[in-house]
């Protein structure tokens, strides 16, 4: 493209005609780009924040809004106030910026994993066995779910979040057996209703249990049915069908 720019910039000011009356401008072959395969979204926002500093199609967390929604029950901005969620458990997700592998002045290892959510970014420190069980998750652009606690440290009374578990958000649904609740008012409940949940309930069989609850916004009380018969499973086409049926609200725990 530079080549052709240079050669098109010379023919302008050239201003020369060919022996059949074209000028240089029109003889200048335009470049045809290659075929090439689409960036991930991944891809295309991790180039988005090397190149300007800061995402603009879009943000990495924006594909798990379902699971931020219903396994997270903070942020890391949050961890700047450590006062405040003192002894607290927190459930918290982002992506990773930057990983710092490093060594102690005794020459023992430990990491530093950087984080980045929606609300702020946090950089954890990793010494010792949690080093070495989390060290396979120190990986930049990874999207990572942290459970942990707000504690004192062994040391000396300052607090610091010791991290307990860290999972691949993209793999947290199917880590374990959920209960899928689906929340229905009485008064909109319908045989095409039920159809439509029934329809899509039996396209998406898998292991995850649903709970069907009815709740009476008129009488005040609310009744949860399992199912002993379906099980199902959780992907991105089922979520979104789900919720664009505006009668029903979708959870998993």
């Amino acid at each position: 493209m530079i080549k052709f720019g240079n050669k098109f910039k010379d023919s302008l000011n050239s201003n020369q005609v060919d022996m059949f009356g074209e000028s240089d401008e029109a003889s200048i072959q335009t470049p045809i780009p290659c075929e090439t395969m689409p960036w991930s979204t991944m891809k295309l926002l991790s180039k988005e924040k090397e190149v300007v500093g800061i995402y603009i199609s879009g943000h990495p967390l924006d594909d798990y809004k379902f699971e931020i929604d219903n396994f997270c029950n903070g942020n890391l901005s949050m961890l700047n106030h450590m006062n405040k969620i003192k002894r607290k458990g927190l459930r918290v997700s982002g992506v990773v910026t930057k990983v710092e592998h490093k060594e102690t002045k005794t020459g023992k290892p430990f990491g530093v994993l950087h984080l980045e959510d929606y609300h702020g970014s946090f950089s954890f420190y990793l010494f010792g066995d949690d080093y070495i069980k989390f060290k396979a998750y120190l990986t930049e652009g990874w999207l990572l779910y942290l459970s942990g606690k707000v504690k004192k440290k062994f040391y000396n009374d300052d607090l610091e979040f010791k991290v307990s578990s860290i999972d691949l958000l993209a793999e947290l649904i199917d880590k374990e057996v959920r209960d899928v609740i689906l929340k229905l008012d009485v008064n909109d409940v319908s045989e095409s209703l039920v159809e439509q949940i029934s329809t899509l309930v039996g396209k998406n069989p898998g292991k995850h249990s649903l709970i069907l609850s009815l709740v009476d916004s008129v009488n005040q009380y609310e009744v949860d049915l399992l199912s002993r018969k379906v099980k199902l499973s959780i992907d991105r086409d089922f979520v979104q069908k789900i919720s664009s049926i505006k009668q029903l609200e979708m959870m998993v725990k």
